[in-house]
């Protein structure tokens, strides 16, 4: 009984798509612990002492709390790294989450790193553009929000087919988005490939 419910678990997509990520984000950990030994190794400055220190670091560099005098690694909860993990981590979930959400809706982000980079350069353009003497701080802040979104949203498609307004299936293996009622399409960026659709996906208006 306890299998069979296993089992079912772990044929559920969700599922094998958690344990996927998991899997790659070990496969890359395990990647960059052979690189680091392999130069610790062919340096003869280095040793496996280092090599060991630089492996534990990228398993568990999360809570490493610096070296005492005599160069060895110590441990334990450090908020420095924590505030780090989260400050690089917190864009990045939130791109995701901006695509997933639009997926549902009917619509694809198209690019959406190129959103968050942009969204990035106009929210600073924004906030170190105006001075903080002439202007408050917590309005420029709003307006480094609101100029970051629109300039995220300039990117954002509709996921409907311009030819008659069917919606979109992206092909996993091709990686391209198809029309299921008359078979035009697009690449990831939303450029049409095949017809009878004459023009790209449309811009979200």
């Amino acid at each position: 009984m306890k299998q069979n419910k296993l089992r079912t678990l772990y044929e559920k997509d969700m599922t094998k798509k958690i344990l996927a990520s998991l899997l790659s984000i070990l496969i890359g950990l395990v990647v960059g612990s052979v690189i680091i030994a392999a130069v610790g190794f062919s340096n003869p400055e280095l040793g496996a002492s280092s090599v060991w220190d630089g492996i534990r670091i990228v398993f568990a560099g999360l809570f490493s709390t610096g070296r005492t005098a005599a160069g060895v690694l110590t441990w334990g909860f450090n908020s420095t790294n924590f505030g780090n993990m989260l400050f690089r981590a917190t864009p990045l979930i939130m791109t995701g989450l901006s695509v997933a959400v639009a997926f549902k809706t009917g619509l694809f982000n198209i690019g959406a790193p190129g959103q968050y980079l942009m969204g990035t350069l106009v929210s600073l353009c924004i906030a170190l553009g105006i001075p903080s003497s002439s202007v408050a701080p917590w309005l420029i802040w709003i307006l480094a929000f609101l100029g970051g979104i629109a300039a995220g949203a300039l990117h954002t498609v509709s996921l409907r087919c311009p030819h008659l307004g069917c919606r979109l299936h992206f092909n996993k293996e091709e990686k391209t988005w198809e029309c299921p009622c008359h078979g035009s399409r697009f690449d990831c960026r939303g450029r049409c490939i095949d017809g009878p659709a004459q023009t790209d996906i449309h811009p979200l208006s």
